[in-house]
């Protein structure tokens, strides 16, 4: 996490003005922060509703790059690897939004037992899975950004 990249990627966005797209970019890596954690510990409503609107957000964004066939490092991943926005980013949103729309879906537990076939999931196999998926959405990412 690096507060001070992601202030100066919201401010050169370009969407919003200088001084709120900096404060925006500041409080987005605890915002992601919470609701993963969130995501993780609770079922709350309003959870999903701040991940749905973080994810269709970067969709937006996204698209709107492909679409104006700009391109833009998203500092997405902080200072751990380069990214960009456009075709891989957008590609990453959609494999989240369907996770996260699959993972919702879970909270049930009739649609756990009918999914799993069992009465309650191991913590650890959601983590691991949730972990292999977002390595496997990362390289997606970042394989589509080099070509």
């Amino acid at each position: 996490m690096s507060i001070r990249g992601s202030s100066e990627f919201a401010e050169n966005l370009g969407i919003f003005p200088p001084k709120i797209g900096s404060i925006l970019g500041f409080f987005m890596p605890f915002v992601e922060l919470f609701v993963g954690l969130g995501l993780l510990l609770f079922t709350r409503v309003y959870i999903l509703v701040i991940a749905y609107g973080i994810i269709f957000f970067f969709l937006a964004l996204n698209m709107k790059f492909i679409l104006e066939r700009k391109e833009m490092n998203c500092f997405c991943y902080g200072n751990i690897l380069e990214s960009k926005l456009g075709k891989g980013g957008f590609i990453h949103y959609i494999y989240l939004l369907v996770a996260l729309g699959v993972g919702s879906m879970s909270i049930d537990q009739d649609i756990i037992k009918v999914i799993y076939n069992v009465d309650s999931i191991n913590l650890v196999f959601v983590i691991l899975t949730m972990l292999l998926l977002a390595a496997n959405s990362i390289i997606i990412q970042l394989v589509i950004d080099k070509a």
